[in-house]
Parts: C-alpha cells; sequence; structure tokens
C-alpha cells in the first residue's frame, strides 16, 4: 500500500535533503549576502575615512566616492545658490539613494556650510578640488542618517541569525562567510544591496517550497492533515522537528471534549520557534520590498501584492461570506476581523471601513468558521495575531 503523500508537489517535509537545501543553501546565502552588505556599509563610513570628510577629501582614492555620496544627482541650481534642501535631491540620485536608503550622508546645514566655505578656498575653479573640499570639509563628517530601509535589512539579519543559531547543533558544519563587497565607487554598494534583494526575494513562499510550507502551518489541523499526512505531527519521525519547529494550539472551539478540542484546532508556531522565525522573516522580506517599491527608484514588483493576486480566489470567496453574513458591500469591509470562540460558537467581529468605522458581531458555528477560514490561513493570506486564550485578530489583505 503506497504511503501518504502530501498533495501539493514539491513539498517534500519528509526528506531531509529538502530541509538542508533550505538552511545550508538558500538561508546561508542570504545570511552571508546580507552580513556584508552590512559589513561593507560599515567599511564605507570607517575603514575608507568617509566618516571624517576632511580626510576623504583629502585622499585621491575615496574623493570622487565621498563627492558622489554627498552631491551625485542633486539639482546643479541649488549647488551653485549654496541652498539644498530635500526638493534639490531627487530619489533616483546617487546622494538620494545614499541619503535615503543607506541612511549615509550628512545634515543639509552641514553641506550647505561645506559648499560656502568651499567657494572661498576654490574660488573661480571649475568642478570640485578635493584640496579645496578637504579644507572646507573641516569639523565636518557623514553620518548615520534615519533609514527606514536600513532599520529593515537590520531586523532581517537578527532574525535571520536567530534562525541560523537555531539549527546550529543540527549542522555542526554550518560556517557562513560573509560576502565580500569592495567599494571602490559609489555604485559597488547599491549593487551589494540589490545582491541582498534578490537574495531576500528568493526566500518568499512564491518562489520558494520550504517558505510556502513553514507559512502553511497557521492553519486548522483537519485542513493541514486532508493536504499533507499525520506524520506533519509527528515530532518523532518528521525531520523538520529537529531543527527547531515547534507547533503550538492557537485556537480551539472550547468544547467540553478534550480530544475533538485538539482535533479540531488552529495550529501554529511556537514564539521564538525555527517556524515562527521564519514567518517573521517573510514578513520582513515583505516590507523591505514594500519600502523599496514605493521609493521607486529600482525597477521591481509589489511581491505582496503578487502573492495575493495568486491566490486571489480564496480572499473573494471569503470576502462574499462575509458580506452575505454582516449585509455589508464587500468593498466596505474592513480588514480587521476579531475572532472569539466559547463553546463550539464563533463570533466574528467585523468593522465597515471609514468614515463610518461601525461593527457587527455576528455567531457562526466553529465548523462554519474553519470551512470558510481555512485556506485564506493555509496560504498565509491572513495575519494572526493571538490576543488570548480564546480569541484572535486576523488582518485581511483586501
Amino acid at each position: 500500500m503506497a504511503s501518504c503523500q502530501p498533495k501539493i508537489p514539491g513539498i517534500e517535509y519528509k526528506d531531509e535533503d529538502w530541509w538542508m537545501g533550505f538552511f545550508a543553501k538558500d538561508l546561508a546565502e542570504f545570511y552571508s549576502t546580507i552580513r556584508g552588505f552590512i559589513d561593507a556599509r560599515d567599511n564605507l563610513l570607517n575603514n575608507n575615512n568617509l566618516g571624517n570628510l576632511q580626510q576623504a577629501f583629502n585622499d585621491p582614492n575615496h574623493c570622487q566616492i565621498a563627492l558622489e555620496i554627498l552631491l551625485g544627482g542633486v539639482n546643479p541650481n541649488c549647488v551653485a545658490r549654496v541652498s539644498i534642501n530635500d526638493d534639490c535631491i531627487p530619489n533616483d540620485s546617487i546622494a538620494g539613494f545614499y541619503r535615503k536608503i543607506f541612511g549615509i550622508g550628512v545634515d543639509l546645514s552641514d553641506l550647505n556650510k561645506l559648499l560656502e566655505t568651499y567657494r572661498y578656498y576654490a574660488g573661480s575653479s571649475q568642478g570640485f578640488d578635493c584640496n579645496a573640499l578637504s579644507r572646507a570639509s573641516v569639523g565636518i563628517n557623514v553620518k548615520n542618517l534615519d533609514s527606514p530601509v536600513m532599520s529593515i535589512v537590520d531586523e532581517l539579519h537578527k532574525i535571520t541569525y536567530r534562525i541560523l543559531a537555531n539549527i546550529k547543533n543540527v549542522i555542526p558544519s554550518l560556517n557562513i562567510q560573509p560576502k565580500n563587497y569592495v567599494i571602490n565607487n559609489s555604485m559597488d554598494l547599491i549593487n551589494a544591496l540589490i545582491d541582498v534583494y534578490n537574495s531576500g526575494m528568493r526566500l518568499l513562499p512564491l518562489y520558494n517550497q520550504v517558505a510556502f510550507f513553514v507559512q502553511s502551518l497557521v492553519a486548522p489541523k483537519p485542513y493541514l492533515l486532508s493536504v499533507y499526512c499525520d506524520d506533519v505531527f509527528d515530532i518523532q519521525n518528521n525531520p523538520m522537528y529537529k531543527y527547531g519547529f515547534k507547533l503550538t494550539e492557537i485556537l480551539t472551539p472550547d468544547l467540553n471534549d478534550a480530544q475533538l478540542n485538539k482535533e479540531l484546532a488552529i495550529v501554529g508556531h511556537q514564539d521564538n520557534s525555527t517556524g515562527d522565525l521564519v514567518i517573521k522573516l517573510i514578513r520582513k522580506l515583505y516590507e523591505l520590498n514594500n519600502a523599496l517599491f514605493n521609493y521607486k527608484t529600482l525597477k521591481i514588483e509589489n511581491e505582496y501584492g503578487k502573492y495575493v493576486n495568486n491566490y486571489k480566489q480564496y480572499l473573494d470567496t471569503l470576502l462574499m461570506e462575509l458580506s452575505h453574513l454582516t449585509d455589508l458591500n464587500p468593498q466596505d469591509i474592513e480588514k480587521r476581523i476579531y475572532v472569539y470562540v466559547s463553546g463550539g460558537k464563533v463570533r466574528l467581529t467585523i468593522w465597515k471601513k471609514p468614515p463610518y468605522g461601525s461593527s457587527k458581531d455576528r455567531e457562526i458555528e466553529y465548523f462554519e468558521f474553519i470551512r470558510d477560514f481555512s485556506a485564506p490561513l493555509f496560504l498565509g493570506l491572513l495575519q494572526v495575531n493571538k490576543e488570548g486564550q480564546n480569541s484572535l485578530t486576523l488582518i485581511a489583505p483586501w
């Protein structure tokens, strides 16, 4: 008799090599790239003396890159008037990219001060003279500026490090070296970030089957058993559990039958387990994509929107069910759904979108709830926030 096999092609959670490929190849490559990028950025500020502009402009090897980071692509009229503000620095300029994406630059007041002083030392010379720039930049230093993208990159690095720490005992031979990025010109660090981005996007569920599988484990047990096999919950024989995966019940039907509660529970990843960290990594990668997508300089797609569109029919079906339940138009239903379970009944609190913002409570059977919500949960289309012992908040992407 043939053994049970997952119904989704490519999901090989019983195969040790499948997990090794994810951790030792896909995730290791991402960590090497992001660690190398962070090191390259730090080296640019420190070892290359860009932190001290006077030294940077005095060094022929660093003068040009320092000039590009500060003024590359800045409106020349603003430079000529010595009146640079944020509007003078286009997003698609080198200076704009370094300031807003990398968080590298100087205060605009210091930049204008540098240019004003430079006029005194350079006189009527054409272009920029490195010696005069060095003299004009005394006391002005390149520093870390606020950058949402770099905050996301730092969080991605921390999460990835924690995942790898969880599996260290399983793959003791895993020794990941940071990728070595040599920054000789201003484009080199931009290309390093593009490497980080591409490596990270390959970890998203639309492209990575392990990520898809890990994301799918936040769903009702009956649905998971219908798609996978009994051994998905077998701690002894399923190899995923030795990598630090820990599933827990996040919602039960709250019946007076402990066995039924266990069999019908919605499960999810235990806090700080490997699965929980992979989910956090996926969400943070979407944040990186969204931040760079909204910056509109790199030619990239909205990856979360692309994923949602790929499974849009499941959201549309759920939205229509909620519309029938509440008598609200589908387009008026807010993305938050509050779920409270008691005695096999589920109370759904559904809000109407602003400007009215009123809420409607509707009660349905637990079996109806898992019937309507299983597929969107399984596909990761609903973000799950546990609120209490018997309650959840679901966030939908409509």
